[in-house]
This record gives structure tokens, sequence and C-alpha cells, in this order.
């Protein structure tokens, strides 16, 4: 998070405009994402979906975020998103309209990680992106996070029966890596020989 941040601080200094305003120009508005956007604030937060939490609660009840959670928390900022827009922002960073291609290479570079990963293979980590080094898949590259009263996730698979596809998952419950754990079974759907 702390390279996100860094990333959002030189952007502003740069444009000298804020991050939605920086986002909306450069990517929101060429690729046509209507439901992106910088989430700053608890008006902003309330355009989301309900999002259900226990954390708040020693009684375990699920409360809805919204009003309580301040997407500022997020020193680097918060991008909403309908899961069809995530989808295509996957789809047009791979698809080489984003990025040039030398600089989506640098992205896809791993640095391979010792630690164990019920989807990848490989666990392995390249610019803002985790990796899968031995996926069946060739490329397999993508995140998954989340916050109070959310989990989502984001995974482009290179080749699943000869297609690119994106998988992509919002959950508005937070739990740990729920939202992963649907976008790996949304690409194993599409893949007959799994």
């Amino acid at each position: 998070n702390i390279g996100y941040l860094a990333l959002k601080l030189a952007l502003e200094q740069h444009y000298g405009d804020s991050l939605q305003a920086i986002l909306s120009r450069q990517i929101f508005e060429p690729l046509e994402l209507r439901g992106m956007y910088v989430a700053n604030s608890l008006e902003g937060a309330e355009e989301l979906s309900a999002g259900y939490t226990a954390f708040w609660r020693e009684d375990g009840a699920l409360e809805d975020m919204r009003a309580r959670y301040h997407p500022g928390w997020v020193a680097h900022g918060v991008v909403a998103s309908t899961a069809s827009d995530l989808s295509r922002f996957m789809q047009a960073l791979f698809g080489g309209k984003l990025i040039g291609e030398s600089l989506l290479q640098e992205m896809c570079k791993p640095t391979i990680v010792p630690a164990a990963h019920p989807y990848i293979q490989q666990p392995g980590y390249g610019l803002g992106l985790m990796l899968d080094g031995r996926s069946p898949y060739g490329l397999t590259a993508g995140h998954g996070g989340g916050g109070p009263g959310y989990s989502a996730a984001a995974f482009y698979f290179a080749d699943v029966e000869g297609h690119a596809v994106s998988s992509v998952a919002l959950a508005n419950r937070d739990h740990p890596d729920v939202a992963v754990d649907i976008a790996f079974m949304l690409k194993d759907l599409l893949d007959t020989k799994n």
C-alpha cells in the first residue's frame, strides 16, 4: 500500500490535480468506465452497494459499514467499481490499451515468494500484481483485497480454452479471500479440462 500512496502523491504533484481527476481523464473516460470513481468521502461511499461487517459488533451481528468507514482512511485512495468495469479494465490493461508493452512486461516480471496459495502454483508479485509463474493458463495475474464490508478480486488468465479471460468478483461481506475464491471458481466454470 505504501507504493500506491507514493504513486498517488507523485501523480498529484506532477499533474497538479486530484487522483479522481487524473484517473478520470487518463483511464476512466477513455475506456468508458462509467462505474469507476475514487471514493474519498462518506458521501462517496453512500453510492456503493451496502457492505456488511461484524467488525464493530461484539455480538457478531452484521452492520452496513457505509456510514461508518470513511474511505479516506486508506491514504492512497479507494477506487470503487462495478464488476463489469473492473473486468473491462483488466482486459484493457492486458490487451495493451492502457500501457505500453514494455511496461506491461515489467509489471509481469515475478518476484517469487516462499508462500503457499490455494490457487496459485508458484506465487509471485510483479508491479502491483499477484502472478503465477506455473499457471496452466499462461499469464495469470491480478489481485484480491478488501476492507470492512467488502472483498474484491480481479484476475486475468491469458488462455482458458483458447480465450483470454478476466474473472472478477465483488462481494459485499468482509471475509478473507471470499472474492478470490469466487473469481477462481468462475474461471473453473469456463475450463472444461478442469
